[in-house]
């Protein structure tokens, strides 16, 4: 009987880089089928990138790549198929502060109690470390940012 744990999505020595610059040095990651998983680090630490190799969008420099039990890029049009992602583009009114586009987000969920919105929204950017960018206009933020 196989006792072994089928993944989602495993990484070996995943490495990017741009000339000399390393933007992604060796991964090691393996993400279990059906888990929830985070991929956290700060602004430029290498998670978009390292999402783009795994979905085939980003050639990786050296390492390898399993995605629903096929390497990557070669069984690609294989797993894509089982695969939803969303790596960039996040939808935000952008002449609108972050504050004033999560309200208006929140405001659409007819089940969210609109006398405790403002308490929610606050809540949400300090969790994520915009409180003092909370009224800067979206245009001016970082994909980070927006992220």
């Amino acid at each position: 009987m196989d006792n072994a744990i089928e993944l989602a999505i495993k990484t070996s020595s995943l490495t990017k880089q741009f000339g000399s610059q390393k933007a992604v040095n060796n991964i090691e990651l393996s993400v279990p089928k059906g888990s929830v998983f985070g991929f956290l680090g700060p602004n430029g630490s290498g998670k978009t990138t390292s999402i783009r190799m795994i979905l085939g969008l980003a050639e990786a420099s050296q390492g390898q790549i399993e995605l629903l039990g096929h390497p990557i890029p070669k069984e690609l049009e294989l797993a894509l198929p089982k695969v939803g992602a969303l790596v960039e583009g996040p939808a935000f009114y952008p002449y609108m502060s972050g504050r004033n586009n999560l309200i208006r987000i929140d405001s659409a969920d007819r089940f969210a109690n609109s006398k405790t919105r403002a308490e929610r929204v606050d809540a949400a950017l300090e969790r994520v470390g915009l409180t003092n960018a909370a009224k800067k206009k979206v245009h001016a933020y970082s994909l980070g940012m927006k992220q």
